[in-house]
């Protein structure tokens, strides 16, 4: 099992937008199983509640902004590495 302090500071580092204290590597997987993460929360709750509904409009939207900003940042990440920025 990988050392979970890792991703903490790695899941630190991109909340501050940081590159010296984790790896490109380590950064991107916490971006991908976050993002991961609220796409599996959004499918439990349509399928709960049901596609379509005011309740999981309500709900949907919100994990939708979420979603966009993580893949703003994990686009960022990546910009990052091909200038150069990013270790």
């Amino acid at each position: 099992m990988p050392n979970m302090t890792r991703y903490r500071t790695a899941a630190i580092d991109v909340a501050l937008r940081r590159t010296d204290n984790s790896s490109y590597t380590e950064r991107m997987n916490v971006l991908i199983w976050v993002m991961l993460g609220v796409i599996f929360v959004t499918l439990v709750f349509s399928t709960i509640f049901g596609a379509g509904t005011e309740i999981t409009r309500a709900a949907v939207v919100p994990l939708a902004i979420i979603g966009s900003g993580l893949a703003g940042l994990a686009i960022l990440e990546f910009v990052k590495l091909i200038s150069g920025g990013a270790r």
